[in-house]
Formats: C-alpha cells, structure tokens, sequence
C-alpha cells in the first residue's frame, strides 16, 4: 500500500469523493424551498454535506492520536482543512472548466456546516462512548 490509512478515516474518504464529485459535476436547477423564509435547497446540501464531512473527519483524526485533540490541533486541522477544501471546490466552480458558478454563500453554508458537525460529534462523544 503506498499510503497507509487508518481505517477510520475511510468513511471521510468517501464523504469526501461524494462531495468532490456532486461539485463538479453539472447541476440542474435547484428549487427553494419555503419554511418562515426562503431556503435554498442547495444550501442545506451544502450545510449537511459539510457537516457529515467534518463529523466524519474529526472521527477518523481523534483516534489517530488522542493527545492532539486535547490540545485542539484536531479540531484546527479538521475545521481549516475542511473549509480550505469547500472554498477550493468553489473556486474551481467559478473556471471556465466546469459549468457551474461559484458562490459566497455556498462557502458560508460550508462553514456553519463544519461547526455543526464538529458540535454534534462533540456533544454526541459526551454521551455514547464508542466516540470518544
């Protein structure tokens, strides 16, 4: 094996060619849908996409080595590689070589999604052992 992998990581793997390839392919339209106020569709992908990613990662990291989460440099690492990561898709997305467009807002959704998976992993360690 040229790289070897911790087998914890294969989950954010493949979440992560999911994502690679749901940006770069073509997208039809997208429709909004209506709560109090509208919401993009292809925000709340984005949002979810992006925090299963950042649960999974986080999962897979924690137990390569447990002394880098106490000090936080997994969570750094997680949150920074992820966000770098969504913006890279999104500047791919604005090249000529893909037919899609690249928006700020999408990054944003990526964001709040990040944190949002990094709390629920969090929140879920604190009440299901096998996490932590």
């Amino acid at each position: 094996m040229i790289f070897p992998i911790n087998k914890r990581f294969i989950p954010s793997v493949v979440w992560i060619l999911i994502i690679t390839i749901l940006s770069l392919v073509p997208s039809s339209g997208i429709e909004t849908i209506w709560f109090d106020f509208p919401i993009p569709l292809d925000k709340i992908v984005h949002f979810g996409l992006y925090a299963v990613c950042s649960f999974l990662l986080f999962y897979g990291k924690r137990w390569t080595s447990a002394s880098l989460v106490k000090n936080g440099k997994t969570l750094l690492f997680v949150v920074l590689s992820v966000i770098l990561y969504s913006v890279l898709l999104e500047l791919l997305q604005s090249t000529n070589l893909i037919n899609r467009n690249a928006s700020f807002l999408d990054i944003i959704a990526n964001i709040l999604g990040v944190s949002a998976g990094i709390l629920l992993y969090v929140s879920l360690a604190k009440k299901i052992n096998f996490l932590r």
